[in-house]
């Protein structure tokens, strides 16, 4: 099983803009993903200037500041069918435009992370997954990242969702642009 990471499609023009959360007290940490209550109250965000509308509003996954993946309206339907998402209405501001995503809880965590060798850009991780899995946090570092399988991949891919995943070789931890 090959290990993959998330990515805007707006990241080459956007240069890795973000969506800031607000508004949520249980969002404004990033250890939010791990409270065991995640409710719909009002989740709003705003969206950095980075980022180009037309883009935006096209893409079917979006990073945050505070570890919390976006997801749109069509991705929301398609993934919803691996169970390993909740998902939370979420209105992002771009200037005067108001877009509907879907804060989504990634509800496996998973050991995938070995070690951050010291002076590493990125981390080493382990070459064994221990079980099958559609998208997953590291149980120890869950603000880290968020990881895909190749199922998660393919349905994303069959389903043409706009989303870039990134091969991760999970020697170096570097990453290999996959679409």
């Amino acid at each position: 099983m090959q290990l993959f990471t998330l990515a805007c499609i707006t990241d080459e023009h956007s240069h890795g803009a973000l969506v800031d959360l607000e508004n949520s007290p249980i969002l404004r940490n990033s250890l939010a993903i791990n409270a065991k209550e995640f409710h719909d109250e009002g989740i709003t965000g705003i969206a950095q200037e980075e980022f180009i509308l037309s883009e935006l509003v096209v893409a079917d996954f979006v990073d945050t500041s505070s570890s919390v993946p976006l997801f749109s309206e069509r991705a929301k339907t398609v993934l919803s069918s691996c169970g390993e998402l909740e998902f939370h209405k979420c209105i992002v501001r771009y200037n005067t435009t108001e877009l509907t995503f879907y804060a989504g809880k990634v509800l496996k965590h998973l050991q995938l992370i070995r070690s951050f060798p010291k002076g590493k850009m990125y981390p080493t991780y382990f070459e064994e997954i221990p079980q099958d899995f559609w998208i997953a946090r590291d149980a120890n570092w869950p603000t880290y990242s968020i990881y895909a399988s190749d199922k998660f991949v393919e349905l994303c891919l069959q389903n043409k969702l706009n989303i870039i995943f990134y091969l991760i070789d999970r020697r170096t931890g570097e990453f290999a642009t996959l679409t």
